[in-house]
């Protein structure tokens, strides 16, 4: 009865009337409605189509097969996306061909050409292509069929570290520092400088499960980049795992480097700093005492030519000593006879 009423509306000529009509379709999703869907969908009122081809995409009825592809096919479809979703959800081979097409046109983004992997694999296909395997292999993660074939599989996923999706991308080089893989080093080492930041991630844990020292330069070199902010701690855990001396060195480096820039944050001033920190050449000595050049300890550190590391001044942490100068309360600070401008003087001891 109530269906009966909902068609009355639907063809009412107030238009607040038809709206509340088809929001009430949408909202039962009861399989009693499919053909009045199928009928709206198709009656040619570009009204309708909207509302009617939404009803079939939450409907997922294998009956309405060809006008859910009708809507992924349709690039000026508002419901594309929706019949997509409604399409994973059909258990029936009809299906295969229709998501077959989706997977192998890479205008789709990977996040969609993977759900429909999935849903191939539940239907229980099994790819004939090399090419194909490998995908469906790469989306469901199985390490162990990626190593059963691995000199296949290490050129593919070297040539996905530079495909336009950076999904892909991603998912290749999470891949790539699970099976680590020396001949992988240069691909991994070019990653380092990917757009995307879980690509740069992924492929500093990488290098790092290499332990390879050659490793060493180019994750410092993007260790000091912006970029490097949202995944240091996979850098620090990569050179922690090389542990050459280089290695050690830098990680010490960064550390100091990274307790200097706590201290100058205006957090840290007014909450946790002790009093009389980094103050600068030109201010007045609040106290009698001796105080040491902050700056100092934080020079960068010159490493191994061979590394590319382009840390200067300095060549080993264990020679890094701060200086050290004695002054009156009442007098103005110098500058550090190294660090010029740069200078932050730190109160060690009073008298």
């Amino acid at each position: 009865m109530w269906l009966w009423w909902i068609k009355r509306q639907l063809a009412s000529s107030d238009e607040e009337i038809r709206t509340k009509a088809w929001r009430k379709l949408i909202a039962a999703e009861s399989p009693s409605t499919f053909d009045l869907a199928v009928y709206e969908f198709k009656s040619g009122n570009e009204e309708s189509r909207y509302p009617a081809g939404l009803l079939l995409c939450k409907l997922a009825d294998v009956r309405s097969l060809d006008l859910l592809v009708e809507m992924l096919e349709d690039e000026s479809s508002q419901n594309k996306g929706r019949a997509f979703e409604a399409l994973l959800k059909l258990r029936d081979s009809r299906v295969v061909p229709v998501l077959m097409r989706f997977v192998e046109n890479e205008q789709h983004s990977w996040q969609q050409r993977k759900q429909a992997l999935k849903a191939l694999s539940a239907l229980g296909w099994q790819p004939a292509d090399p090419g194909q395997k490998l995908l469906l292999t790469i989306c469901m993660r199985d390490e162990p069929l990626l190593l059963s074939m691995w000199e296949q599989s290490r050129e593919y996923l070297i040539r996905l570290l530079e495909h336009k999706d950076a999904g892909l991308r991603s998912d290749a080089a999470k891949l790539l520092s699970n099976l680590a893989d020396a001949e992988c080093f240069d691909a991994l080492t070019k990653g380092l400088k990917d757009s995307d930041e879980d690509v740069r991630g992924y492929c500093a844990l990488a290098l790092g499960r290499l332990n390879d020292p050659r490793a060493v330069g180019p994750l410092l070199d993007l260790l000091r980049t912006r970029k490097a902010e949202l995944f240091s701690d996979e850098i620090r855990s990569a050179l922690s795992n090389i542990g050459t001396k280089d290695a050690i060195e830098a990680l010490e480096y960064f550390e100091r480097l990274e307790e200097r820039k706590k201290k100058l944050s205006p957090a840290y001033s007014k909450t946790s700093a002790p009093a009389h920190v980094n103050l600068s050449p030109g201010s007045k000595v609040p106290i009698t005492g001796e105080y040491k050049c902050e700056f100092c300890e934080m020079k960068p550190v010159t490493l191994d030519p061979r590394l590319h590391v382009a840390l200067d001044q300095v060549t080993s942490m264990d020679k890094l000593k701060p200086t050290v100068k004695r002054f009156e309360a009442g007098s103005k600070f110098s500058e550090c006879p190294g660090c010029k401008e740069a200078t932050g003087w730190t109160l060690i001891s009073s008298y």
